[in-house]
């Protein structure tokens, strides 16, 4: 038993470590690519003299037949690929009808792993013969529902795991090391791991569904089956991480090689989470991922802690141990609001003002939900750290647990409009902003 938690338990650590270092690099160059229209002619927002015959758009990918499928007020129109640039098609707009802005609805879908891209191309015309203005068709899914379900659902849990997981060995290893011991928060990490292996199979499975049968075998060796994969498996070097800790309670959350190990792992389950994020690509892509990538830092040790308090802390009903604990917390939590807001403010600045009419899309519908729910968020933050600033040293003094149900409120308040936050934050990934 102590070579299992001593030396071998070292050297697996070190492994882990080693892998979680190696997948990353590996595979973080080829999941970050949406097949977005690079350009059109007429260009988007552009004007034209006469409604044009055709409109011809160019893909930052290869389309193959079937991907592409525009529609102009509902109505499907016939698109041709070109046979000498895979990338570009030739959308037939004979029979349409003037109108002063055409928009025209594309849904574009990567017959490699089946990823579906959408936006509206829109053009004026300044003929004199133009009477009206076509109406701006709604984007329609490509993907079967069951599918388009599994994938929300699957996202949507994955960036709670991922979440949880992260703060949670956050809080642990650097506020509580203590907390390895007890049994709450020890089933919270082993369940956030279960639940994220659990997600990336499902994402398994739906990019191999998605692809076509001719790309069914290449699905996860390209694009987003690739950091479905890599998300798989360091999922299960988390799980190592965290049957480490179990073991070894607080002297292994203390240890440098397992936190080593441990950080490795969250910056792994960060990067590939964030590999399919709108902001990656934009012009200035190392901004991007840097800035998403702290943004997913921030949302991980603030949920996670959150979750880790409510579960664990409080429950304990301890009043030195909180004495010790939350104000350590209300520091971190603080830092990573900072950066929330901070990172979240330049992707907004990415994503959404290069967009013409950014603000009328389901895209940007969803973010001003998130948005709108951060606000009453951070009101019960600012309770609960209004409460550990002036009554947690009095309800310590007098001994009064009670005094502390106030605060305990705030927090699960706190915990469960944060995991509304995050859930239509992943949300918005199987979104298209548009172009």
């Amino acid at each position: 038993m102590t070579t299992l938690k001593g030396m071998t338990l070292a050297r697996v650590l070190v492994l882990a470590t080693l892998l979680a270092l190696a997948i990353v690099p590996m595979l973080a160059s080829s999941a970050e690519a949406h097949n977005e229209l690079e350009s059109s002619t007429p260009s988007a927002g552009g004007h034209v003299k006469h409604l044009p015959e055709q409109v011809q758009m160019v893909f930052s990918e290869e389309l193959e037949a079937g991907d592409l499928t525009v529609k102009l007020a509902g109505t499907t129109l016939p698109a041709r690929l070109d046979p000498k640039n895979p990338d570009a098609a030739t959308v037939d707009l004979r029979g349409v009808k003037p109108a002063a802005t055409i928009a025209l609805a594309w849904t574009a879908v990567d017959s490699h792993d089946g990823h579906t891209t959408e936006g509206v191309l829109s053009f004026h015309v300044t003929s004199a013969e133009v009477a009206g203005s076509a109406e701006p068709t709604k984007e329609a899914p490509a993907d079967p529902g069951s599918l388009n379900l599994l994938s929300v659902t699957a996202h949507v849990l994955g960036y709670l795991a991922m979440a949880v997981l992260v703060g949670g060995l956050l809080f642990v290893s650097f506020l509580w090391p203590d907390g390895s011991h007890d049994a709450r928060t020890r089933n919270l990490l082993a369940g956030s791991v279960g639940v994220g292996i659990l997600a990336s199979l499902a994402m398994i499975y739906v990019e191999v569904h998605r692809a076509s049968a001719n790309h069914r075998n290449e699905a996860l060796v390209a694009d987003y089956g690739r950091a479905a994969t890599a998300m798989a498996l360091l999922w299960l070097l988390a799980a190592v991480i965290v049957v480490g800790l179990l073991q070894g309670g607080p002297a292994t959350a203390k240890a440098l090689t397992w936190r080593v190990g441990a950080i490795a792992v969250a910056i792994g389950l960060m990067r590939t989470t964030g590999m399919t994020a709108h902001v990656t690509q934009s012009d200035t892509r190392w901004l991007g991922i840097t800035v998403d990538f702290l943004h997913l830092g921030g949302v991980s040790a603030w949920l996670g802690g959150l979750a880790v308090m409510a579960v664990g802390v409080l429950p304990r009903r301890q009043l030195a141990e909180l004495a010790e604990v939350v104000p350590r917390y209300s520091k971190v939590a603080m830092v990573s609001v900072l950066m929330i807001v901070a990172s979240g403010l330049v992707m907004l600045y990415q994503i959404g003002l290069p967009i013409e009419g950014f603000w009328t899309t389901h895209y940007s519908r969803i973010f001003l939900v998130k948005m709108g729910i951060f606000g009453v968020v951070m009101a019960a933050a600012l309770m609960s750290k209004r409460w550990v600033d002036d009554s947690l040293a009095y309800a310590v003094l007098t001994g009064k647990y009670s005094d502390v149900r106030s605060f305990a409120r705030s927090v699960s308040a706190e915990a469960v409009l944060a995991v509304t936050v995050l859930s239509a934050a992943s949300v918005l990934v199987t979104s298209s902003p548009g172009t």
